[in-house]
C-alpha cells in the first residue's frame, strides 16, 4: 500500500499536521466522539506519544532502513562484478544471501525458511517503497496510539498477524496462479492490516492525501485500496504489486479489530 499521507483532520473539522498538535482536552473530545460506538479501547492522553514511539515505530522503522542498507551494498557488490564481467561467485553471495533470507517465495519456504514471512515485511528492495510504507505506517499507528488508545503489545500482535496473513495470502495467490517463481517483500501488509483495523476503528477519521485538497475518510480510502486490489487479484497476468498480500493483511486487521477490539 504504497500512499503517502499528509496529514489528518479530525471528525469535528479540526484540522492540523496531526491531532497531537491540538490541546489535551480537544483531542480527548474528539477521540470520544468517534471511538464511543467503535471499540472499547478508550482514548489514553496521558500515554506519551514519544515514549511509544520509542517503543514501536523506531524500531521498525530502523529494522526496515537496515534491511534496505544491506540489499544496497549486495547491489552494489553483484554491480561490480557485472561491470568486470567476473564469473568469481563471491561477488553475488551477498544478493543471494538477501534473495535467501530476506524475500517470500515458494522456494525458500520448501528449503525450511519460514522465517522470511517475517523477515520479508521489514524488507525493501526500492527507495520509494521504504518510504511510502513508512510514512504510512508511521501515521496509522500515530493514529492509533494518540486516538485509539493502543499498546505497544497490541499493536505489535496487529502488526505481525497482518505479515504472517500477508505472506500467507501472496503464497496461496501464487500456487492459485501457477506462478512458483514469483518472490515478494515489503512491508506493505503491515501497514494494510493495521490501516484496515484503524479504518474500522475510527471509520469517519479523515486523512488528507498529497495531491487531494480535501479530507477522505479512512472507510473510503481503505475501501479504494481494497477495490483496487481486488481488481489486481483477478488479472491473469504476473504483477509487480502484491495485490494478494494487501488484501491478505487487510483481512487480518478487519478480523483483530473484530475480535480484540470491537466494543460488542
Amino acid at each position: 500500500m504504497q500512499i503517502l499521507l499528509r496529514n489528518i483532520s479530525s471528525a469535528s473539522g479540526v484540522r492540523g499536521y496531526s491531532v497531537h498538535r491540538t490541546s489535551s482536552a480537544v483531542r480527548a473530545r474528539l477521540a470520544k466522539r468517534v471511538e464511543r460506538r467503535y471499540t472499547h479501547h478508550h482514548p489514553r492522553i496521558p500515554q506519551p506519544w514519544n515514549m511509544l514511539h520509542r517503543r514501536i515505530n523506531w524500531p521498525f522503522i530502523g529494522a526496515n532502513g537496515l534491511v534496505f542498507l544491506w540489499w544496497g551494498r549486495a547491489k552494489m557488490r553483484a554491480d561490480e562484478g557485472l561491470r568486470a564481467k567476473s564469473a568469481d561467485p563471491s561477488h553475488y553471495e551477498a544478493v543471494r544471501y538477501m534473495i535467501d533470507n530476506y524475500t517470500l517465495s515458494i522456494r525458500n519456504l520448501r528449503e525450511g525458511r519460514w522465517y522470511t514471512i517475517l523477515t520479508s515485511a521489514i524488507s525493501h528492495y526500492d527507495f520509494s517503497h521504504l518510504i511510502f510504507n513508512m510514512i504510512s505506517f508511521n501515521t496509522f499507528t500515530r493514529c492509533a496510539i494518540e486516538i485509539g488508545g493502543l499498546r505497544a503489545p497490541t499493536i505489535l500482535a496487529l502488526g505481525v498477524g497482518s505479515a504472517i496473513a500477508s505472506g500467507t495470502a501472496w503464497i496461496f495467490e501464487w500456487y492459485r496462479k501457477g506462478t512458483y517463481d514469483m518472490s515478494g517483500l515489503g512491508a506493505s501488509g503491515v501497514v494494510s492490516g493495521i490501516g484496515s483495523a484503524m479504518a474500522c476503528m475510527m471509520p469517519k477519521q479523515r486523512f488528507n492525501v498529497f495531491f487531494i485538497p480535501v479530507g477522505i475518510p479512512l472507510w473510503a480510502l481503505m475501501l479504494g485500496y481494497i477495490a483496487y486490489d481486488s481488481y489486481g487479484v483477478r488479472r491473469p497476468e504476473k504483477s509487480n504489486i502484491g495485490h494478494a498480500a494487501h488484501l491478505g493483511g487487510a483481512a487480518f486487521g478487519a478480523l483483530f479489530y473484530a475480535l480484540r477490539l470491537r466494543r460488542w
